[in-house]
Order: structure tokens, then C-alpha cells, then sequence
């Protein structure tokens, strides 16, 4: 649709422009983001807001939160797995956070957040096998969920069937797809 990276990065820019002028630009430190608005950042490392010591634990993925300035925000838990989750819990926390929500009612809302459906849905799960269905239809997301799949089971084989969304990303992302499937 855009061409190529530098014209996905400036849709983004053109989409943050229309952000109130007092308004909040929160966004990945990764992304390339030119705007004169606020802007808080998140991110693993050098960020405003930073999510640490992630890991697997009894069945859910827990991490803690931090702010550049030094505030520690505690630990969070989540029913869901994933960095790419976890960055979009720290969004959502710091989404929340400029909302004046008390940081117990966020930590309580993200506790009961079940994920939603096809989106790594444990299916079935016992001793001998756990079966996730996942909607993933971009190299990228398959990426994420499978290495979610492997944060819960490290050790663990896996089997993988991927379904084609459509014909014509399957043909243009060819070699993104086998780089992920190769996980």
C-alpha cells in the first residue's frame, strides 16, 4: 500500500500531526516520530517508560514498569504472552496514566484482560500438547506469536500450519514469511 519505509514512516507522522495541540503523542521508541506535541515514549531501554523483567510465571507473563525519571511503577501481570503484548500493555498503562486512572485500577484491568479471539488462543493445553490458534497473517505478527510460543515452552517442539490470508501478500512477502517460519 505505501510503497516503502519512508512513506509508512511519514503516514505516521501525518497521522500524529492530527493529534491535539495539547494533546499526547505516546508511541514506541523505535518509531520515527517528528512532532512538536508531547510525546512520551516506551520502550525495553531508553524511554520515558520502560518494561523490565519479563517473564513467564505461573501461567502468566509479569514484567515491571519503570519511568525514565526514576518513579517505579510496580509489577503488572497479564493472561496474555509476548513482548509485543507487553509493549501494548505499557501503551495502554501509560494511556491510562495521563487519564489520572490510579495505577491499582490499571494494574487490576490488565490482571483480568483475557486477550481475544484467535489471537495465540490456547485451545487446548494438557500434558502432551498445547494447541494455539493465531490469526497472524503478516510475517511480523508471526514472528511475535511464535516467539510468544516459545517464552511459555522453551523446550518444546513445535508444529506449526500456516494458511495464507491472501494470495498476493503471501507472493510479496515470500521471503519475510519463510525468515519467520524458519522460527
Amino acid at each position: 500500500i505505501y510503497g516503502d519505509k519512508e512513506q509508512v514512516v511519514e503516514s505516521f507522522n501525518q497521522f500524529v500531526e492530527k493529534t491535539a495541540s495539547d494533546g499526547v503523542v505516546i508511541h514506541n521508541n523505535r518509531l520515527q516520530i517528528v512532532t512538536d506535541r508531547k510525546r512520551i515514549t516506551y520502550g525495553l531501554t531508553d524511554a520515558d517508560f520502560m518494561a523490565r523483567n519479563i517473564r513467564v510465571e505461573d501461567g502468566a507473563t509479569k514484567f515491571s514498569v519503570f519511568a525514565k525519571e526514576g518513579r517505579d511503577y510496580g509489577e503488572f501481570m497479564m493472561h496474555i504472552y509476548g513482548e509485543h503484548n507487553v509493549m501494548n500493555a505499557l501503551s495502554a498503562i501509560i494511556s491510562c496514566l495521563c487519564l489520572n486512572v490510579d495505577i491499582e485500577v490499571i494494574r487490576e484491568g490488565l490482571a483480568e484482560f483475557k486477550g481475544v479471539l484467535r489471537r495465540f488462543d490456547i485451545r487446548l493445553k494438557n500434558d502432551k500438547v498445547c494447541y494455539i490458534d493465531d490469526y497472524a497473517h503478516h510475517p511480523e505478527e508471526i514472528k511475535a506469536s511464535l516467539r510468544a510460543a516459545r517464552m511459555i515452552f522453551p523446550d518444546k517442539e513445535m508444529t506449526v500450519i500456516f494458511q495464507p490470508h491472501l494470495f498476493t501478500r503471501t507472493r510479496d512477502f515470500m521471503e519475510e514469511f519463510a525468515d519467520a517460519l524458519s522460527l
